[in-house]
C-alpha cells in the first residue's frame, strides 16, 4: 500500500518532534565514542590557558569491549524441527538461512549493526528483495543506522512490533532522485 507523500512527511515530522530528546543524546552519545568531548567553550578556555586538550577515551574501550563479547557470543543461525517428519524441512531452512547470511556478509553487517546499537541505543537490519543473477529475487541485508530510521514515538515495544509505521529516510542528490523516478524528473527540477 503506498502512502501519500505529506503523510509520509507527518510521520517523520512527528517522529522528529517527539524524538528530538534522543536524538540529540544519540548524537552525543556519538561524539563521546569518538572523543569529541569538549565543548567549544572549553576548548576556548584550554586554549586561553595554552593546555592541550587531553582525553583519555575510555568510552570507546568499553563499547568496543561489549560489542566484542557479543561477537564473540554469536552463534551460527539453526532451524530447529517442529516434530521428527519436519527433520528435512529443518535442515533446509537453516542452509537457507546460512545462504543469506553469507552471501549478504553478515559477519561484518552484525558487527557494524552492534556498533551502532551500543553506541546510539538502536540499530537494525533492513531485509530487501533484489533481483538475482538469474532474474529471480533474492534477499539482501542492509544496515539500517540510526540517523535513518524512524518510527512510530507511541511505540513502547522493543521489537516495535506494536508501532502503526516504521521506516527509512534517506537524502537523495537531485539526479539519484532522477535516476530513482524518471517519470517525476521535471517536478524534482522544480522543487
Amino acid at each position: 500500500m503506498a502512502l501519500s507523500l505529506t503523510k509520509l512527511q507527518r510521520q517523520l515530522d512527528s517522529y522528529d518532534s517527539s524524538k528530538s530528546t534522543e536524538i540529540k543524546e544519540a548524537k552525543e552519545a556519538t561524539n563521546y565514542y569518538h572523543g569529541n568531548q569538549w565543548s567549544a567553550e572549553e576548548l576556548a578556555a584550554l586554549a586561553k590557558r595554552k593546555q592541550p586538550p587531553v582525553t583519555y577515551n575510555r568510552v570507546v574501550r568499553k563499547i568496543n569491549g561489549v560489542v566484542g563479547l557479543i561477537e564473540k557470543m554469536r552463534q551460527d543461525p539453526k532451524a530447529y524441527p517442529v516434530t521428527p517428519v519436519h527433520e528435512e524441512g529443518a535442515e533446509l531452512a537453516t542452509a537457507v538461512l546460512r545462504y543469506v547470511l553469507e552471501a549478504s556478509n553478515w559477519r561484518a553487517l552484525s558487527v557494524a549493526s552492534t556498533l551502532d546499537c551500543a553506541i546510539n541505543g538502536l540499530s537494525g537490519v533492513e531485509v530487501n528483495l533484489v533481483q538475482g543473477d538469474h532474474g529471480d529475487p533474492d534477499i539482501e541485508l542492509t544496515l539500517t543506522t540510526f540517523e535513518d530510521f524512524f518510527y512510530d514515538p507511541r511505540s513502547k515495544k522493543s521489537d516495535f512490533s506494536d508501532a502503526r509505521y516504521m521506516g527509512t529516510a534517506k537524502w537523495l542528490g537531485i539526479d539519484e532522485a532522477k535516476e530513482l523516478f524518471p517519470d517525476k524528473a521535471e517536478e524534482l527540477e522544480n522543487v
